[in-house]
Formats: C-alpha cells, structure tokens, sequence
C-alpha cells in the first residue's frame, strides 16, 4: 500500500507536468503568434493539433513518455499485489482502487490529450485536484511502515 502511493505520487507529478506542458503548447497555438518546445520557438500556424503533435514526439524524444509508462506500469504492478486484501485492510483497498482509476485517467490524459482546450483543462484541472484528494486520503490512513 505504500509502494502504491509512493508510485502514485511519482505518476501524477509526471502526468501533471506533460499535461500543463501540453495545455501551454495548446493555447499558445491557438492564441499567440508563436509557441515553445524544447526551448525552441515556432510560429503558430492554422493548425494546433501539429503543435501538440511536435510536443508528443518531443515527449518521446526526452523519455517523458516512457518514464510516464513506466509510472502507469509500477502502479498496475502494485494493482496486481494488492489484490485479495486481509479483511482489516479492505476499506483503505477500495479507497485505492478509486485513487487507481483517477491516476489511470489522468495519467492517460498526458499520453493522449482530445477535446478541445478548455474542456482538456477544465478535466485536467478536476483530475489533477481529485488524484492529490485520494492519495493524501489513501496516505493518512496507512498503517505505519516497520
């Protein structure tokens, strides 16, 4: 249980940062004269989604994507060994299984961002809050680590 929370600290933070990222390539796509990635500056042009095309494959390029991969693997993982819990540990379980699917969501949101800009932010902006509301819910009722 704490692996998982740990692992769910390190998977949100991850997606968080490439989902602002891609919330500002997106604006600024759609609203400036120019948008950055990777510390280089590019016109905006009559289509945003090549903007956040560029931004997804410098994803790749950085490891960003794979380390967001390996985040969503380790939770899966921690999924798996969680399973079947001693009865005294059952209510904390079903609280993680809901934290589970929030990370799940927000975490698929920064590997695969549709809808439009603001309906994006306004889940992102829920899935981010809701994602920080479960783990800390999950974290205080931990029993202490020996």
């Amino acid at each position: 249980m704490h692996q998982f929370v740990s692992d769910g600290y390190k998977a949100g933070t991850k997606a968080e940062e490439m989902v602002n990222t891609l919330q500002d390539v997106w604006h600024d796509a759609i609203f400036e004269a120019t948008y950055e990635i990777d510390g280089k500056i590019h016109a905006s042009g009559m289509d945003f989604n090549d903007a956040i095309q560029a931004q997804y494959t410098s994803f790749k390029k950085n490891g960003d994507l794979s380390k967001l991969k390996s985040h969503q693997a380790a939770l899966e993982a921690d999924m798996d060994k969680l399973k079947n819990p001693p009865a005294k540990y059952k209510d904390i379980y079903h609280d993680i299984v809901d934290a589970y699917g929030s990370l799940k969501e927000f975490t698929e949101m920064a590997d695969d961002p549709s809808g439009s800009l603001d309906s994006f932010t306004d889940k992102a902006n829920e899935l981010d809050s809701e994602v920080a509301k479960k783990l800390n819910a999950v974290d205080v009722q931990l029993p202490e680590e020996k």
